[in-house]
């Protein structure tokens, strides 16, 4: 999950409950990892926390806003005018960090670049403006896998490197692994802002009304609260710290024929294929396998099998697949993990509207997948796991 084009979906007070469960695995996990990753100086990790004065909640009184594939310049101009307050623009995209392993080497981590100033505002954190103008800013899901401390160095696969001026908590860079400017970086993270956050008003629903119809042609997302509590545009899904801290990362290669390689190592630990009614033989991640044999049984034992197209499934859909989104600026795929499932592919084109059964939506949904059908840019085949379960 890099710039997701996703849409909001209401959650139970199950799934919170679910949902914060998950968090505290992900807390350990990302505390249990291997010390495998880029090279670089080890130091005691610093946390980021906001001072007296500040509000305890990073983002308070922020609107997050974003659209399919994300927002121009020109369009980010439209929507400041449109604005009551403050735009701050997020350019997310992924950085190709020095990993450990010669035969796969790069590292793709998900990282954006951003104004210092407005950002440290928009969070509430003040002294985040020194800190991203100085170097790189790490969450602490980012400085686990980095084995990377304040004071210490990101080593990026060009052979440059960055010193690393803070550590501090996921929710504060939205979930992504890592922040800083473009002057440091010496280039934007993306060419398009990924997501802008700007101050709600005193009536966000006005405010929300105002930019929509400043850009009446786009169909954007305002959001004062997102599903997994991360303000970026990465909010309804998991993401990629988040699949890091589950299944650790891998190293990649690109081969000769063009395609992805992933490390061997992290391939066999967490790939495998079994045999799953309905879909046959299915080449997915080990952690996934559960909850996706749960919901095909269940649809058997409904009588609800031909609600999944088995043959178009062997030919068109499957889980896992290393490669990088469709048309998502070549950003890792949560197929690369084999975390995600295509269902139905041959009437649910990728963009077009979806046809899907709402029966198998809410039978996957009830087994912790999340569906594309309602992503900005329509995905009807698409599955993704997120680990709690979803209203359907």
């Amino acid at each position: 999950m890099m710039q997701n084009t996703y849409a909001r979906t209401a959650m139970t007070p199950r799934a919170r409950r679910a949902l914060v469960a998950l968090a505290v695995v992900a807390a350990a996990l990302v505390l249990a990892l291997p010390l495998h990753g880029v090279r670089g100086t080890l130091h005691a990790v610093t946390a980021l926390v906001p001072r007296p004065g500040h509000s305890a909640t990073p983002f308070a009184g922020q609107l997050l806003v974003y659209g399919r594939h994300g927002l121009t310049a020109s369009e980010v101009s439209v929507l400041r005018a449109a604005a009551p307050g403050q735009v701050t623009a997020v350019h997310g995209g992924e950085l190709a960090v020095r990993g450990a392993s010669t035969s796969y080497p790069t590292v793709p981590v998900e990282a954006f670049t951003v104004d210092a100033a407005a950002y440290a505002r928009a969070a509430g954190v003040s002294s985040l403006r020194h800190q991203l103008e100085s170097g790189v800013v790490l969450s602490r899901t980012g400085a686990a896998l980095r084995h990377l401390g304040a004071g210490g160095h990101l080593l990026l696969d060009s052979g440059r490197t960055l010193p690393v001026t803070a550590v501090v908590e996921d929710r504060v860079l939205g979930g992504y692994e890592l922040a800083t400017t473009e002057a440091v970086l010496g280039h934007p993270a993306g060419s398009a802002a990924s997501y802008l956050l700007l101050d709600s008003g005193t009536d966000s629903g006005q405010t929300a009304r105002r930019l929509r119809a400043a850009l009446p042609s786009r169909d954007l997302r305002v959001e004062a609260h997102t599903v997994n509590g991360l303000m970026s545009s990465s909010d309804t899904v998991l993401t990629q710290a988040q699949i890091k801290a589950a299944f650790g990362e891998f190293g990649v290669r690109t081969g000769t024929d063009g395609q992805l390689h992933l490390e061997s190592t992290w391939e066999q630990r967490w790939i495998t294929s079994t045999r799953i009614p309905q879909l046959g033989v299915v080449t997915c991640n080990r952690k996934v396998v559960g909850p996706l044999r749960a919901a095909m049984e269940e649809i058997t034992r409904r009588g609800l099998g031909s609600l999944v197209h088995t043959a178009d499934f062997q030919r068109e859909g499957g889980c896992w697949n290393p490669r990088v989104q469709r048309l998502g600026g070549g950003q890792l795929s949560a197929h690369a993990w084999g975390i995600a499932v295509d269902i139905n592919v041959d009437v649910n084109p990728l963009g077009a509207t979806p046809h899907q059964d709402p029966r198998l939506v809410a039978i996957m949904a009830a087994h912790g997948f999340t569906w594309g059908g309602r992503f900005l840019r329509p995905d009807g085949a698409h599955f993704e796991w997120f680990g709690a379960p979803r209203s359907g």
